[in-house]
């Protein structure tokens, strides 16, 4: 068939629809489109970062940096963001380490959460148990936030420290937290009530069950890491491992 001929037969096909047929099916094509790209992003994330965050002295910034420099250093108290780049299966992640102090940990946070691929939360599995309020509550925050809700990065919550010998495992630490923000959960939604009946509650998980991580929009991983294993080599291959996975 001739090009002159192709031409003819488009020509014969277009008249056979008006103006209005075309644009509005051209209108619904491009919003499937729309839409699909919009649930792709969602998935994946917003970008292409990787976000430390958890208390003081859970080791996150130690993780960093022995990712980024290599350096076997156990603890470091971070006052500030340290940004960084890994190269992981043969692409680069952005990493962020954001402060571990409450006072300025919410200004980073605002500052990159919009560029968000997971959301790393490091823990220190040996303390916990004595800090699991304070873990829990900024846990809280981070599951509730507008702009992560949107875009729903994955949570990785990192299980540090598994070298102690009285480490909680990650089974145990998932159930310790699941108590814990269920707990949260009903006095934050209390507190609200008394203040003002008429103010709408970010409910975390499902109304009328306890929760269970299972029941977030995003999706929630488990994984344990420390420093240096009891030979002296590193114990991060668990997060070197997930990288890798979602470069």
């Amino acid at each position: 068939m001739t090009n002159a001929k192709k031409v003819t037969d488009f020509d014969a096909f277009l008249s056979n629809y008006d103006t209005t047929t075309l644009a509005i099916a051209a209108t619904f094509i491009l919003g499937i489109i729309t839409v699909l790209i919009f649930f792709i992003k969602r998935s994946t994330g917003s970008g292409n970062s990787i976000l430390f965050m958890g208390i003081n002295n859970a080791g996150k910034t130690a993780i960093f940096l022995n990712l980024i420099k290599s350096e076997n250093r156990l603890t470091i108290t971070s006052m500030k963001q340290n940004e960084g780049t890994v190269q992981v299966g043969g692409k680069s992640l952005k990493i962020i380490d954001l402060p571990g102090n409450e006072r300025i940990r919410k200004q980073y946070m605002d500052q990159f959460k919009k560029s968000v691929k997971a959301v790393f939360f490091v823990v220190d599995s040996f303390t916990l148990p004595k800090e699991v309020k304070d873990v829990a509550e900024l846990l809280y925050d981070i599951l509730i936030d507008g702009t992560l809700t949107k875009y729903s990065p994955t949570i990785v919550i990192v299980c540090n420290k598994q070298d102690h010998a009285m480490a909680k495992s990650s089974s145990v630490i998932k159930n310790l937290l699941q108590k814990e923000l269920n707990t949260l959960r009903t006095t934050r939604a209390a507190a609200l009530d008394s203040i003002d009946q008429n103010e709408k509650v970010n409910l975390l998980g499902k109304k009328n069950k306890d929760f269970e991580f299972s029941d977030l929009k995003f999706k929630v991983e488990f994984i344990e890491s420390t420093i240096k294993d009891n030979d002296g080599k590193s114990g991060l291959s668990s997060v070197t491992d997930w990288l890798e996975k979602v470069a």
